[in-house]
């Protein structure tokens, strides 16, 4: 055996590096996490489709109130499309509002099995109670937000977030939170402003002057 192989030669070393390095991954809660993940994701999905289908509509009964209020008789057919248009802003914010409550339900449920490596921190009251009321609904008590989940026995390692930070999950859903109560104040504006018929102005009744 030459000088050199017995020197680079280390016996234990190379055992060492047959064995198999422990996995600091949890198999079944990455698992768990990637199925939770897999499910938020298609709730946003969800959010995106119906805030889509309500901007196509919305888009929809806007132009045909437009083109109604140049006609002569177009009181009735305005309020009409007025009363449709609020319908619809206000049936598409329970559905969307629906998802991201699913949402919440599962980041809650997964908090609950995987409890976070930190505490996590609650809004203050005056940020709930606006996020209630633009949420139409009386009370509801969010959730604790953390940026990371402890992975089970893995010590310092961490998964991310399912709905990451809390300013990325909170403001990220403002304009679906936001924008059908938007459209239902606009809806009642032009409900409210619409002229009457001007075939009904008491001016009309009288015959014309021409001399």
């Amino acid at each position: 055996m030459s000088p050199e192989t017995m020197v680079t030669s280390n016996p234990a070393a190379d055992a060492q590096k047959m064995v198999p390095a422990p996995t600091l991954i949890d198999r079944d809660e990455l698992e768990i996490h990637r199925l939770y993940r897999e499910r938020i994701v298609q709730e946003d999905n969800i959010i995106n489709h119906r805030m889509m289908w309500m901007i196509v509509s919305q888009a929809f009964l806007l132009a045909t109130f437009v083109a109604l209020s140049q006609k002569v008789d177009h009181f009735a057919a305005t309020r009409v499309v007025c009363v449709t248009g609020i319908v619809l802003a206000f049936g598409s914010k329970f559905a969307i509002r629906a998802a991201q409550d699913e949402i919440d339900e599962l980041r809650a449920k997964y908090i609950q099995m995987y409890p976070p490596g930190k505490e996590g921190k609650r809004l203050s009251r005056h940020v709930e109670f606006w996020m209630n009321l633009v949420d139409l609904r009386l009370s509801k008590q969010t959730e604790e937000y953390t940026h990371v989940f402890r992975l089970a026995g893995s010590g310092s390692h961490y998964l991310p977030g399912l709905t990451g930070s809390r300013n990325f999950h909170i403001f990220g859903h403002i304009v679906p939170k936001t924008v059908p109560l938007m459209l239902m104040v606009l809806w009642v504006v032009f409900f409210f402003t619409v002229n009457r018929d001007i075939t009904h102005l008491p001016y009309l009744d009288q015959p014309a002057d021409f001399g």
